[in-house]
């Protein structure tokens, strides 16, 4: 006995009317973002390049350079932006008793003269927990310290916001904060 196939019909007939939203959704949500930007939140601004050493001493060595990497791009860097770490164990990759992070990377800061070739950038709100964004996490708080210097002394800033409250084999939920406006290029 052949039973007919109901379901597999219904969700034949429903896929186009899925797709068709999700179009819709998301075309009207790229119009919305594009008319925030109004010519006069646009801040003209040059890339400065900047190569910074900071410590840090656990973890692996691609996990650090990866990570340190995520939280730069995060914060506005250029995209070619790279870490690399000195001190690690040859044959482990793992972090050594002395360790060092070269990063080398550009942000963007303002300019008021315009008569050299300028990038567009605007504020845009800045949140790193432990939860935001999606690839950070408690056990971080201890490199969101070690990269204080670093993030305040090369990134444009307003309105910062910097707390860290890391405890050793145990990091909470609200271990670190960084909240503010940071400079980025505009879309």
């Amino acid at each position: 006995m052949r039973y007919p196939n109901v379901p597999l019909r219904s969700v034949r007939r429903l896929v186009p009317t899925l797709v068709g939203l999700l179009c819709c959704t998301y075309s009207s949500g790229a119009a919305a973002q594009t008319t925030d930007t109004s010519p006069k939140d646009v801040v003209p601004s040059v890339w400065q390049h900047h190569e910074v050493m900071f410590s840090y001493n656990k973890g692996s060595c691609s996990n650090l350079e990866q990570r340190a990497q995520q939280i730069l791009l995060y914060l506005g860097a250029r995209r070619d932006a790279t870490v690399s770490v000195n001190g690690c164990w040859y044959r482990s990759r793992t972090i050594g008793p002395v360790m060092s992070a070269h990063a080398d990377f550009y942000t963007l800061a303002p300019v008021a003269d315009e008569s050299r070739s300028t990038v567009k950038a605007r504020w845009n709100a800045l949140q790193m927990t432990p939860q935001h964004p999606d690839f950070m996490r408690a056990r971080a708080c201890e490199l969101v310290e070690a990269m204080k210097d670093l993030i305040t002394n090369n990134f444009s800033l307003r309105d910062i916001e910097y707390r860290t409250d890391c405890h050793p084999h145990f990091n909470g939920k609200d271990a670190f904060a960084v909240t503010g406006q940071v400079l980025e290029a505009a879309p």
